[in-house]
């Protein structure tokens, strides 16, 4: 996860992925997701899942999506809800269900 700065991952993500470089080709078929927040509504959170997104496409991972409420991953504004804590442990468990029918 990161939060959202200006409609995009934080900066200290952003530099973890660039740096992931160091490590590209040893992630292909391993599984990955991702989750964010940011202060209101309107703060970017789709684009900074798609960024996040793309960058572990780009090493061959597994994404996993969501049918049902935020499909790219687990958004929330300010301070998580209960509604948003149980979207977090759904969302893990399609991961650990995905890792499952991969291996």
């Amino acid at each position: 996860g990161s939060p959202t700065y200006f409609g995009t991952m934080a900066a200290p993500v952003k530099k973890l992925i660039e740096e992931s470089v160091k490590q590209f080709g040893k992630h292909e078929g391993k599984v990955g997701g991702a989750g964010t927040s940011s202060a209101q509504i309107g703060g970017g959170n789709e684009t900074t899942l798609l960024s996040r997104i793309k960058a572990l496409l780009r090493h061959g991972m597994n994404i996993q999506g969501v049918e049902k409420g935020n499909h790219y991953g687990p958004v929330y504004i300010k301070e998580p809800d209960k509604q948003v804590i149980n979207e977090c442990i759904n969302y893990g468990r399609l991961i650990a269900n995905l890792v499952k029918k991969i291996c």
